[in-house]
């Protein structure tokens, strides 16, 4: 079944490949960021991503507004699902999606939770494990990328490819507004930024790691900014440490 799995993928893949003539300027861009990321075979035969996150909130004061420190588990094959954990006041809490079901988890036993609930826990795993899987994610069904110019980041002169999703499919969140920076030379992606209304944010790797032949954020610095892309302030910093 997976030897099919990977037959389908790698014939669509291939197929758009030896027909790059008709590819777009973006989305031949992708490819290019795909390829500096460690390739789409890597990234196809992985089986589980397993790290360990923390996550630092801060005020517009540079004050600590949060802390968070957890596990994230995603599984890849057929699809997407997996788990996250915490401790909260001697309390080990487990959510687990699996296909598109929210269940969760108080010291391993499962607890009732509103549909609001579910709903917000829903976008926090997908919306995080989102984040972790560009840009093969950019490749996902619903996904239309289109050029944004040219920009320079942290002193880096990169092409911006800007995202729109379709919000009905059950692998996408809201319907936010993305751009993706991919650094001209090397094509390897350095961050994005996203617009959730009324605010805008920007996410930088300040360093990456490289794991069974993919790159992942090693340490990830979000920045509030205006519609110009003018830094105003740090709003958040994240750690991963990857368990191979």
């Amino acid at each position: 079944m997976r030897i099919f799995f990977y037959l389908t993928i790698a014939i669509l893949f291939g197929s758009c490949a030896g027909d790059s003539v008709k590819k777009s300027r973006a989305d031949i861009l992708l490819d290019k960021g795909i390829e500096a990321a460690g390739g789409w075979q890597n990234w196809m035969d992985l089986d589980t991503i397993q790290f360990y996150k923390m996550t630092k909130l801060y005020l517009e004061d540079g004050s600590l507004e949060d802390s968070t420190y957890q596990l994230h588990t995603y599984y890849m094959y057929p699809e997407m699902n997996g788990k996250y954990s915490w401790k909260e006041e001697q309390t080990e809490y487990e959510i687990r999606y699996h296909n598109g079901s929210i269940n969760k988890y108080s010291d391993g036993k499962e607890i009732n939770i509103s549909d609001e609930e579910k709903e917000k826990y829903r976008l926090s795993f997908l919306g995080a494990q989102f984040t972790m899987s560009m840009p093969f994610k950019l490749k996902d069904p619903g996904v239309i990328i289109g050029l944004a110019g040219i920009n320079t980041i942290n002193g880096k002169e990169v092409e911006v490819l800007n995202a729109s999703y379709n919000s009905n499919l059950y692998n996408h969140t809201d319907s936010h507004d993305w751009w993706y920076y991919f650094d001209r030379e090397s094509g390897e992606q350095i961050g994005y930024k996203v617009h959730h209304s009324p605010t805008f944010a920007r996410v930088i790797n300040v360093e990456t790691i490289k794991l069974n032949g993919i790159r992942f954020p090693k340490y990830r610095k979000s920045y509030r900014v205006d519609k110009d892309d003018n830094e105003l302030y740090l709003r958040a910093e994240f750690w991963y440490s990857f368990i191979e």
